[in-house]
């Protein structure tokens, strides 16, 4: 939150998770690409390789976001139903004061999760959701 606050008026690239791992060359190639162009950010002495990107991208490691949802009942759905909140397992026991802070916290950070995949967290008007 206070990252996308404080870089108001600054040059932004945006990115995802997901992006990279869709294709890691192209989402890094175009981050660079964006930067050079639109940033004024220097240009790199060479473009990036699918051996550069080996390095530090590995997408065998993320888990299949399928896999991980299987089984749970979608509680919320955003933007147009782009964006699902699963239900998850809570260690705290139900009805009590501790439930029921994590319960909230995990909405609103899951809709502040939505937002971020939108882009609506990144505008200037947005409403970020007290988080106490």
């Amino acid at each position: 939150m206070r990252a996308i606050q404080n870089s108001r008026g600054l040059c932004i690239v945006k990115s995802s998770n997901d992006a990279i791992l869709a294709n890691p060359l192209k989402e890094v190639q175009r981050i660079t690409d964006e930067l050079t162009s639109n940033c004024e950010v220097p240009a790199a002495p060479k473009r990036i390789t699918q051996e550069d990107v080996d390095k530090f991208v590995n997408p065998k490691l993320q888990h299949n976001k399928k896999d991980i949802n299987a089984g749970q009942k979608v509680i919320e759905t955003y933007n147009d139903g782009k964006c699902n909140v699963y239900s998850y397992h809570s260690n705290e026991e139900e009805g009590t004061s501790a439930y029921e802070r994590e319960h909230n916290l995990y909405h609103k950070a899951m809709k502040i999760y939505c937002d971020l995949q939108s882009g609506a967290a990144h505008k200037e008007d947005y409403t970020w959701p007290d988080l106490a």
